[in-house]
C-alpha cells in the first residue's frame, strides 16, 4: 500500500518525504525522539451513526469528541473500535496513515499553520512530512474546523 501512495503523491507532484526511523512510532513517547509534537499529525478514524471520520489533529492534547460532534452536525461521536479501523482502512490501530485513505478527512484548523505534517504512512519504521496544501490539495474532501 506504501507504494501506492508514493505513486499518488508523485502523480500530484506533492512536495513530501519519506522519513525512516530506526526505532519504530507506535506512541506519543516515540515521536517526541524524531519530531515537534505541535507538527505531528495523530489521526484518529471516528464514527458517528453512519459516518466514519479521519481526524486529524495536533499530536499531543485532548479530543472532546462531544464538542467535535457539535461542529460537524452529529448527534454522536465515538472512537471506532480496532476491527473498525481495519475494516475501514485496512490498517490496524498505530499503523494508519495521514494520507491517502478513502475516508471522509476533518482536520484541526490549528493543523493548516504549519508549512509541513509529520505523521505516519502505515509503516513502523517511516514517517511521511508533507507540504499542507498538497495534503489538502489531494484530499479533495477535507473539512478544516
Amino acid at each position: 500500500m506504501k507504494e501506492e501512495l508514493i505513486v499518488l503523491l508523485d502523480n500530484e507532484t506533492c512536495d513530501y518525504e519519506i522519513i525512516k526511523h530506526k526505532q519504530p512510532i507506535l506512541t506519543l513517547e516515540d515521536a517526541k525522539k524524531y519530531f515537534e509534537m505541535e507538527k505531528t499529525a495523530a489521526i484518529l478514524i471516528l464514527k458517528s451513526k453512519d459516518l466514519y471520520y479521519g481526524y486529524i489533529k495536533c499530536g499531543v492534547g485532548k479530543t472532546d469528541l462531544k464538542e467535535l460532534a457539535e461542529r460537524l452536525h452529529c448527534e454522536k461521536l465515538k472512537l471506532a473500535s480496532s476491527s473498525e479501523v481495519k475494516k475501514v482502512t485496512g490498517y490496524d490501530i498505530g499503523y494508519v496513515p495521514l494520507v491517502g485513505l478513502d475516508i471522509l478527512y476533518v482536520m484541526d484548523k490549528e493543523m493548516t499553520r504549519w508549512d509541513y505534517l509529520y505523521g505516519g504512512i502505515g509503516e513502523e519504521h517511516e514517517s511521511i512530512k508533507i507540504n499542507v496544501k498538497d495534503f489538502l490539495r489531494i484530499h479533495k474532501n477535507v473539512h478544516i474546523i
